[in-house]
Order: structure tokens, then sequence, then C-alpha cells
């Protein structure tokens, strides 16, 4: 997490009963709140609070935290809170030590939000970083964004291109290891020589676009 001024702390730890009225909860949602704990509006980013400029784009930004009985994530909490806001989200997933922090990219077409993919960290213990300098609103919420791409942003590309490289490499990532599977299980030595052709191409294009 980056360590922001304390003007953007808010605190606000929603009542449960009252919160799952306003998402008007299914009964996925129910089993969830089992072992959700509590439910804080931990910090508001706006230009009132970063003194950074905002745009329509991205006018403010929410980062809720989710305390937790048992370590998975509320997958349908965290959308259903998402839908409630046409607001950017961010969200820390706490359990005991750790944590998980995720955030469904979102962006303004045509006067009209779209959702893409969810993009989420490891469980890790947290780690405290410095915000790099960003101009608008917007460029903090894709620095938040990115910081959970394990990839190096590359000169000149710009987000969509970073996340596009990144599905690639994700992909790339899962054929290498069907790939290694079979080669293991290959007996036969004139297709296990070929496997491994096919295994070092692949390896190449993954290692490419990790850049």
């Amino acid at each position: 997490m980056f360590v922001l001024n304390t003007k953007t702390r808010v605190d606000k730890v929603f009542k449960m009963r009252e919160l799952g009225k306003l998402l008007k909860v299914d009964q996925a949602m129910k089993e969830e709140a089992k072992v959700i704990d509590k439910i804080v509006l931990q910090q508001v980013l706006s230009q009132g609070t970063l003194n950074i400029k905002s745009s329509v784009d991205c006018q403010e930004m929410y980062i809720f935290g989710i305390w937790m009985q048992e370590k998975e994530v509320p997958m349908h909490w965290i959308k259903a809170l998402d839908q409630l806001t046409s607001l950017h989200t961010y969200f820390v997933v706490y359990y005991r030590q750790e944590v998980k922090e995720l955030c469904i990219y979102r962006k303004l077409e045509q006067d009209i939000i779209k959702r893409y993919k969810t993009y989420e960290s490891p469980w890790r213990q947290e780690v405290e970083q410095t915000l790099p300098h960003c101009k608008h609103l917007l460029d903090v919420y894709e620095a938040y964004l990115k910081a959970l791409i394990p990839l190096e942003q590359q000169e000149g590309e710009m987000i969509q291109q970073l996340l596009q490289r990144y599905e690639e490499v994700q992909k790339l990532d899962k054929q290498i290891k069907i790939l290694e599977q079979k080669i293991n299980r290959e007996k036969q030595p004139k297709k296990k020589f070929e496997l491994a052709r096919q295994l070092r191409t692949l390896q190449g294009d993954y290692n490419k676009k990790r850049g």
C-alpha cells in the first residue's frame, strides 16, 4: 500500500446489516458474510485530500479494507461494493498478518463506465511504498493498479498495453507449464524432442513479453 497523508483517512466502519441491505445481498454474499469480520472505508483519494487534479476520468477513489476470519477473498462483496459507486475503487483484504490487494479495472469510455478484469496481489505481508509522482488522480489510480502487475512498464507503454502484455505473459506461462508436463510424461524420444523445441519457442516468447 502507498503511504499517503492523513487527510485521506476516513476509517468508516460499516454496519454489516445496513450495508447488506444497501447491496441487496444474495445467498452467495450471505455465505461470505459468515467469515467477514468488518468492512471499512479506509481512505478517500480526491483533489481535496491529495492536492492532485481530478478529472472526469477519475473524480475520486475509494479504498476499502475487509477483515476476514478465514483466509479467503469475498469476491461477491467486492464486486457489489464496486458496482455500488461510479467512483474508482481499490480493495485490501486482511487476514491475520497477511493482506491481499485487489482492483477491478475500470475505464470511462464515451461517458460509460466499463469494468474489465480483476487484478490482485498474492497473499503477503503488508508493504508500505512511496507513491510515484502523479499529476492527475487517474495517475494515482493507475499507480495502484500497476503495483499489482509483476511487470515493469516499458517506455511509452500505456496502461492498457501493460495489462494486455500481462495477460499474454500469464497465457504463455500456463502453456509452458502444460507443455512441461507433457514432456515429463512423453516416452518416445522423437516426440519428446519436438515438444522440447516447442517449449523453447514458448519460453523465448515468454521472456520477450516479460521484457
